[in-house]
C-alpha cells in the first residue's frame, strides 16, 4: 500500500513534546533515526505524483520571476534567501570582531596583541555607525594603554572622540596616556573636557584632583631646583669676587686656569 503524507505529520503534539525533552546520547540516536525514516517515506509519498493545483512557483526563491513584488507581499522565504546570498552586514561584521576583541583582551597581557587585531579588524569592517566606531577605537586604545603605548593611545583616543564626543572612557584614556608622558598640563585639559561631556563622572573628578597635585609638586621641584640653581652660581660668584679682590690687594699675578681652581671654576674644552 502507498503511503499518505498525513501519515507522517511531522508537526504532531506527540513530535513537539518529545523535542522539548532532555534526551540521552542513544535516545537522540533513535529519535534521530526514526525522524530519517520519516522524512523518507514523507518523500516517497509525493514522489511522482503532481503538485498541488494552487501552488504558485513564484513563491519560491529558486522560481521567482518578480522579486520586487515578493519581497512587497511580505514573502517570508525571500528574506531567507537573501541572507544566504549575501554577507552579514559591515555593522554586524564589525561587532563580532569587538566582541572576540573584548574576550582576548579578558584572557590577559599573551593576547593583547589579539585584542588589537581583532578591534582593528572591526574599525577596519565599515561600520556606518559612528559611535560604535569610537567605541571600537577607544577599546583599542584601552589595551595600547595597558601595553604603554602611549602615543597610540592618544591617536586612538583623537579619532574616538572625533567620531563621538560624548565618548567619555576615550577623554579618561587619553588623559591616563598623557599621565605617562608625565605632560600634566595636557591631562587636566583633556580631562576637563571629559567633565564637560559628564561633570559627574567621579573617576575624571578624582583624576582631575590627583594630576593637579602632581603638577604642582612638578612646579615645586622645578622651582627647588631652579632656586638651588641660582644660590650656587651666587656662591660661586662671591668666591670669585673675594679670590680677585685678595690677589689684588696682594698684588700677585696668576694665570686664568690657576684663577679658575682657586675660584671653584669649571674648565670646558
Amino acid at each position: 500500500m502507498q503511503a499518505d503524507p498525513e501519515d507522517y505529520n511531522l508537526n504532531s503534539a506527540a513530535v513537539q513534546q518529545q523535542n522539548k525533552r532532555v534526551l540521552t546520547a542513544q535516545e537522540k540516536a533513535k529519535v534521530d533515526a526514526e525522524e530519517d525514516e520519516a522524512l523518507e517515506n514523507f518523500a516517497q509519498a509525493f514522489r511522482g505524483k503532481p503538485l498541488p493545483e494552487d501552488w504558485d512557483p513564484n513563491s519560491h526563491p529558486y522560481f521567482m520571476t518578480d522579486l520586487d513584488k515578493e519581497i512587497e507581499k511580505g514573502n517570508p522565504y525571500v528574506d531567507a534567501f537573501q541572507q544566504l546570498l549575501y554577507e552579514d552586514p559591515p555593522e554586524m561584521v564589525a561587532e563580532n570582531k569587538k566582541q572576540q576583541g573584548n574576550d582576548a583582551l579578558k584572557r590577559g597581557p599573551k593576547y593583547y596583541d589579539d585584542a588589537i587585531t581583532l578591534y582593528t579588524a572591526a574599525i577596519d569592517a565599515g561600520s556606518s555607525d559612528a559611535k560604535a566606531n569610537a567605541v571600537y577605537y577607544s577599546n583599542r586604545a584601552a589595551v595600547q594603554l595597558l601595553k604603554r603605548n602611549f602615543g597610540k593611545v592618544n591617536e586612538d583616543c583623537d579619532a574616538a572622540i572625533k567620531l563621538d564626543p560624548q565618548n567619555v572612557k576615550a577623554y579618561f584614556r587619553a588623559a591616563k596616556a598623557l599621565l605617562g608622558l608625565h605632560k600634566y598640563p595636557a591631562a587636566i585639559e583633556k580631562i576637563e573636557d571629559g567633565l564637560k561631556v559628564d561633570a559627574e563622572n567621579k573617576e575624571l573628578q578624582k583624576m582631575l584632583e590627583d594630576t593637579r597635585k602632581r603638577h604642582q609638586a612638578q612646579l615645586d621641584e622645578v622651582k627647588k631646583k631652579e632656586q638651588a640653581k641660582a644660590k650656587q652660581m651666587v656662591q660661586d660668584s662671591s668666591k670669585s669676587r673675594a679670590v680677585r679682590k685678595a690677589t689684588e690687594e696682594r698684588g700677585v699675578t696668576m694665570g686664568e686656569m690657576i684663577y679658575q681652581g682657586l675660584a671653584g671654576g669649571q674648565n670646558v674644552d
